[in-house]
């Protein structure tokens, strides 16, 4: 069995295509952990029947407690699984090599775990304004490009025996051997429009003050300034800098930013491709459109995963 575990607030658009594509493409179960949404999620989430089961939670400092407990309950209605994730609701995982069942099952049996690369999509002038997000946004930035601004670690699948708790989507403490596909499978749109992108940098920022040190925030803060790197990759240079444009310059100075460094014009993509920063990328997306109905209605059960 695989299980899926994420946690999620306000993304009920997202949830209509994110959760039938992982049921599709092997996926048992999905928990989601919901944090105060205000739009229609539990309303999308009961619409999946007995194939979803969602908790809710208010504090976005406990999600790891939160998803762990998500854990111990799954253990105890589902028996232990073979594979459990935790992920993000703006992640979707697909290989033309198969579905879920087919790239774990790849893995060596000495293995306990098996992270998997991103590609890390962006918007640019060249999206299109309707339809999924897989279909809207075929760019995406490459590793080596300055303009990377997510993780480099990858997101990893544990197998349930032994795993007692959750410390993250990409490392366990307990855990030192990770089998690593050179593969990138992780199709990743993590700013999907303007209004996403101030809606996420507020929200992170809120939230971070009750951290304290222990996210590292201030911490990166300082290695910025001693011209160190921050001590997570994901917490880069360009992440802090969203957060001081919001602290001097408020929703108003993000939405500039947005407008002037992060959707990028045509010209702008055309000289990062020339570059070997950017690349178009429609294979996940070719694929969906086999799964998916103009409507967004889910076409066929996808056999395996791999056929529409």
């Amino acid at each position: 069995m695989i299980g899926i575990f994420i946690t999620t607030r306000d993304e009920a658009d997202l949830l209509q295509e994110w959760i039938p594509h992982y049921l599709s493409y092997g996926a048992d179960h999905i928990i989601i952990a919901d944090n105060k949404s205000r739009d229609h999620t539990q309303d999308v989430i009961r619409s999946f029947g007995n194939s979803v089961t969602s908790v809710a939670y208010s504090d976005y400092n406990n999600r790891d407690k939160v998803m762990t407990k998500c854990l111990h309950n799954f253990v105890e209605r589902y028996g232990t699984p073979d594979w459990v994730a935790l992920l993000d609701t703006d992640e979707f995982i697909w290989s033309p090599r198969g579905n879920l069942v087919d790239l774990l099952a790849e893995v060596p049996k000495d293995y306990p775990a098996v992270t998997f690369k991103q590609k890390l999509f962006t918007v640019t002038a060249y999206d299109s304004e309707a339809g999924p997000v897989f279909h809207r946004h075929l760019w995406r930035i490459l590793p080596e490009s300055p303009l990377f601004f997510s993780y480099h670690r990858g997101k990893t699948f544990f197998r349930g025996a032994g795993l007692e708790h959750f410390t993250g989507g990409h490392v366990h403490p307990a855990i030192s051997r990770y089998w690593r596909p050179e593969e990138p499978v992780i199709h990743h749109y993590a700013i999907r429009s303007e209004e996403h992108f101030v809606q996420k940098v507020v929200y992170l920022y809120d939230e971070r003050p009750k951290f304290g040190l222990s996210k590292y925030y201030w911490v990166d803060k300082l290695r910025q300034f001693l011209r160190l790197r921050p001590i997570r990759p994901s917490r880069n240079d360009l992440k802090l800098r969203w957060f001081d444009i919001l602290h001097e310059e408020g929703v108003e100075g993000l939405r500039r930013y947005y407008w002037n460094e992060v959707l990028l014009s045509r010209e702008k993509v055309d000289q990062l491709a020339a570059r070997g920063e950017l690349v178009r990328d429609t294979q996940f997306a070719d694929w969906m459109e086999k799964c998916y109905s103009s409507r967004l209605n889910f076409c066929h059960f996808c056999q395996n995963g791999k056929n529409g």
